[in-house]
């Protein structure tokens, strides 16, 4: 194969241009996401300890299974202006998901998304329905700005959840 010097230098050109371009290794991020634990009480264990007047050194047999009752909370900013939230991470779900002003209180008690406030808010008016072993979410698909660890996302989609059922 032939190639004209004109070409050549093109091609060396181009080549320099995405050499340059390209992140050196000290320009190179790393995301570190603060995780923190919050362990639930048990509430057949509560339960018990109402009715028998146990306390915490007190001799009780309880079934344990696999650091049952805690979660790993990650913290994010929706919105523009930006709101805070602990969400739980779950390696089994594919979705984040906040509680919107929908949601009630009841249902939904750690705070609610108010998306009136975020001038990035935009609903993509699709419905979403999640079901986990321990319970349920429902709610609409919406896009907003996300930041986790100092990461942003513009227009990142997450569910606003109007109803939960046995979650939060």
């Amino acid at each position: 194969m032939y190639i004209n010097i004109q070409s050549a230098i093109l091609l060396l050109l181009g080549a320099s241009s995405l050499v340059a371009a390209a992140p050196s290794s000290s320009e190179k991020k790393i995301i570190r996401v603060p995780i923190s634990r919050k362990v639930r009480p048990d509430p057949v264990i509560s339960s018990i300890q109402q009715k028998t007047g146990l306390s915490k050194r007190d001799p009780f047999a309880a079934s344990l299974y696999n650091d049952a009752g805690s979660q790993y909370l990650i913290d994010v900013s929706i919105g523009t202006p930006p709101q805070n939230f602990s969400v739980t991470l779950d390696t089994g779900s594919a979705d984040l998901w906040i509680p919107g002003s929908a949601c009630s209180t009841t249902e939904c008690p750690n705070g609610h998304f108010d998306q009136a406030a975020s001038s990035t808010f935009k609903s993509l008016n699709e419905e979403f329905a999640l079901v986990y072993g321990i319970g349920s979410v429902n709610g609409t698909y919406v896009t907003d700005t996300v930041t986790i660890a100092g990461a942003t996302v513009q227009t990142q989609q997450f569910g606003l959840a109007s109803t939960t059922s046995q979650i939060l």
